[in-house]
């Protein structure tokens, strides 16, 4: 997919019927421009949009997982040095005792039995019981993460099998041919008009076989040009 040239314009504008064809050298530049202008923000949407793939989606949710589940991994094993540097960096006071069994469950029900053992058998400063409990918050949000990220990804496969995606990049298309109607009847001073070979759908036709290096048909530019209307109408009625 490329820019349109100036002089793929001039080829497009001289083979449309008169009046069209009588466009004006400032009229064909400043045409070129908006439709380049309205082609890069179009792919620079379907870039942001390879969202809309559902194997890059997939791949990210479980990127994602792996990561939230190494974490987990690594702050369960350094819990209590984790806790210790949070009481640093807040300024939070440690313990001054070491709370007994009974007291550090009855505290923290959450944690485990290997920390509270080695708690209480360590005769130092203990990190805070606030920065404890901050330790098994982020371990419980990490696992909750986990949890979100294998919804999204059942989620994606379940668009992958319904053709959700595809739609969503139709969906682009169509709000460019749509931007592009507008160019159209700005630049011609003329109505985007529903006619096979005529004027407007010529345009469509021409312009995005150029943009998309793949030739459309006239019939297939009055087909997308019904879907379009269809898709405008509808989004209208949804607001």
């Amino acid at each position: 997919m490329g820019r349109i040239k100036t002089s793929e314009i001039n080829n497009i504008v001289d083979q449309m019927e008169a009046p069209f064809s009588h466009l004006s050298i400032e009229k064909r530049q400043l045409l070129r421009d908006y439709i380049n202008k309205e082609w890069d923000a179009h792919v620079s949407r379907l870039e942001v949009k390879d969202a809309v793939k559902p194997s890059k989606r997939i791949e990210q949710w479980n990127n994602m997982e792996k990561l939230s589940n190494s974490l987990g991994k690594m702050v369960a094993e350094m819990e209590i040095d984790v806790a210790y540097v949070f009481d640093q960096e807040t300024g939070h006071p440690l313990s001054r005792q070491t709370p007994t069994a009974e007291e550090m469950q009855n505290e923290h029900q959450a944690l485990d039995l290997r920390m509270r053992s080695f708690l209480v058998s360590t005769k130092v400063l203990l990190p805070s019981i606030y920065a404890r409990s901050f330790v098994v918050k982020a371990k419980q949000n990490l696992q909750a993460i986990e949890s979100v990220c294998r919804r999204g990804r059942d989620f994606e496969e379940t668009l992958k099998s319904t053709g959700t995606p595809v739609q969503r990049l139709n969906h682009l298309r169509y709000m460019f041919v749509y931007i592009l109607s507008s160019v159209f009847t700005k630049i011609f001073e003329a109505k985007p008009l529903a006619t096979v070979g005529g004027p407007w759908e010529f345009f469509l036709a021409e312009v995005l076989s150029h943009l998309e290096k793949k030739t459309l048909s006239p019939g297939g530019a009055h087909s997308l040009w019904r879907d379009v209307r269809k898709f405008v109408d509808a989004d209208a009625h949804t607001d």
